[in-house]
């Protein structure tokens, strides 16, 4: 950190943090409304290091929606975010984190992990008090596991219905 940082500089690379954790907390206690929350209307994404139709515009909500509907499908997830760099620029910032996300599936009583490791690109804008995520890239740089879980962990969302619907606000 640079010695000539203010106090302000302190209290945005703190609350940039906070918002890239939200994310990450919120995914996790599967709170849908509160990961909607991180981002603004409407949301850039790319995460196609992950899934290749996965890129462009999309409202908050609609896209909480969509990650609910693979991420409920498994019976828990832990995702870790580590490492934040910040390059503010007045109202707006870049914060780029390590990412990694354990994803386990239990069926038969018998435990499956996959695991993705990489980095998250996420663009910030100043919205008053609070920073939200304009811009979220997904680099994953590995996995292991079978990948494959993501698949069956849609399927089981959707069957069980046990993915967040947007209308249901």
């Amino acid at each position: 950190m640079e010695a000539s940082a203010t106090l302000q500089d302190l209290l945005d690379r703190q609350a940039i943090s906070a918002c890239v954790l939200q994310y990450a907390t919120a995914v996790d206690a599967h709170d849908w409304p509160l990961y909607a929350d991180c981002f603004t209307d409407p949301l850039h994404r790319d995460f196609t290091a992950f899934a290749p139709d996965v890129v462009g515009e999309i409202d908050a909500k609609q896209w909480a929606s969509e990650v609910s509907s693979t991420l409920t499908g498994f019976d828990a997830t832990q995702h870790n975010s580590t490492n934040h760099r910040h390059d503010i620029r007045g109202d707006e910032a870049t914060c780029w984190s390590y990412m990694t996300a354990e994803h386990v599936y239990i069926e038969d009583g018998v435990s499956q992990v996959v695991t993705l490791g990489g980095e998250y690109t996420n663009v910030l804008v100043r919205d008053g008090a609070r920073w939200r995520i304009r811009s979220c890239t997904l680099n994953v740089r590995w996995s292991r596991g079978d990948m494959d879980l993501f698949e069956k962990a849609v399927k089981r969302a959707a069957e069980e219905g046990r993915a967040w619907m947007v209308n249901a606000q």
